[in-house]
This record gives C-alpha cells, structure tokens and sequence, in this order.
C-alpha cells in the first residue's frame, strides 16, 4: 500500500510540475463563471421568514428588537442571565462600536478568550434554505467569537438572507478581495448525538446562538426584529 502510494504521489508531482498551473486556475475560473446552476427546491416561503424557521428548528434563538437601544436591553437580558460579572465580548466591527452602549454594561471590544462566556459578532449573510448564519474571517470579525464562547449571538441584516449556498457562492466569488481566508456556516449551536444517541449541545462549540435579526441595511445595522408572516 505505501509503494502504491508513493506511486501515486510522485506521478502528481511530476504532472504538476510540467503543467500550466496558471492556466489550469484560469480554466477553473472560467468554468465557475459559465457553469448553469443544478436544480433547486422551491422555498416555502419568502427567505427571511424560511430562514428564520429552519434556524429554530436548529435550535437557534430569534430575538426581534425594534431599536437599537431595545437591541442593547436584550444583550444585558442575555449577559444578566449567563453571567453579571462577565463582560460582553464584542467583535472590533465598526457597527457596532457605533452602538449606544451604556456605561455600566461591561463590553470589550477585542477577540475571543477560552474564558469568555457571551460574544456578539456580525453575520455576512444567511441561508434560507438551511437556516444558516455566514462568517467570514477577518480583522473585524474574529472566527474565535463564533467557536469559543459558551453563548455565541450574532447580529444578521434580514437584507442579507439569501435564498440558497449557492447564491452565496457566487456573491463571495464576485467579491473584489476574493475569498476569506475562511468562511465559516453556521446552523444553531453545537451539537452531537455519538453517546448513545442522546443529543447533547455545546459539544464543540457554544451552547447556545441567538440570532439578532435587523431589518436596516446591513450597512447601517441600528435596528433588530425578525418579521413572520
């Protein structure tokens, strides 16, 4: 099996060695660009209000915040029931450094810790059809935030709800950066039934994930409600 192997590999040194690795980026480039779209289920409903019910069925909390100040009252609700003496760890966004925050709520504005128990940070984008948030990595929003802490909540503009991956696929590849370094999908919290079949949460990641919905411009994220029906 290892002189097949080697076999094998040095076979692929060799053919990449030789070849055009340029063109062979350009050819793939260029078929992504041309390739038609497989077939795609029918959503049930409009994006925002599909993707706000397959993101409870994941286990996801919704919360529906008409301003930002009621925005602000729900993440004290949420940091007064986890834990008064820890801070809300917030991702460096502009956005939300623009926030109103007051000045007795314990907030820091920085990565994630193994220690930190609630951290807010902003979703890129959603997916109707799986009910997931969208992360990309970067210097204003930390992958950390979304992975490390017990409670993960996380800030969507309901213009920003796309209706299939593949929607999304095609946004990040349009993007005049390129890709990320990481993008990261994410539906509801951590989980995994390998012991006796029995579900347990929090298994490599948060716990629990609340989902901030605002219904401004993802530019211009003040506001928070989730609209159904």
């Amino acid at each position: 099996m290892s002189g097949a192997r080697d076999n094998c590999l040095r076979r692929l040194r060799a053919s990449l060695a030789t070849a055009d690795v340029r063109q062979r980026t350009t050819d793939v480039e260029s078929w992504l660009r041309q390739a038609r779209p497989g077939p795609l289920p029918a959503l049930a409903a409009h994006p925002t209000e599909t993707f706000c019910a397959r993101a409870e069925a994941s286990a996801a909390q919704l919360r529906r915040v008409a301003t930002a100040v009621d925005l602000i009252a729900a993440l004290q609700e949420i940091l007064g029931a986890t834990d008064k003496q820890r801070s809300l760890v917030v991702a460096p966004d502009e956005r939300l450094r623009a926030l109103p925050w007051p000045a007795d709520l314990p907030v820091e504005h920085r990565h994630a810790g193994r220690d930190d128990r609630l951290c807010l940070s902003v979703a890129e984008a959603g997916i109707a059809e799986t009910g997931s948030l969208v992360l990309l990595s970067g210097t204003q929003t930390p992958s950390g935030l979304n992975f490390l802490p017990d409670h993960f909540v996380c800030l969507l503009a309901a213009d920003r709800v796309l209706a299939y991956p593949e929607d999304l696929w095609a946004e990040l590849r349009a993007r005049p950066g390129g890709l990320p370094r990481a993008v990261h999908l994410i539906t509801g919290p951590s989980r995994t039934a390998d012991v006796e079949q029995t579900m347990q949460l929090g298994a490599h990641g948060p716990r629990h994930l609340t989902i901030l919905m605002s219904e401004a411009p993802a530019s211009h994220q003040q506001a928070v409600r989730c609209t159904r029906g």
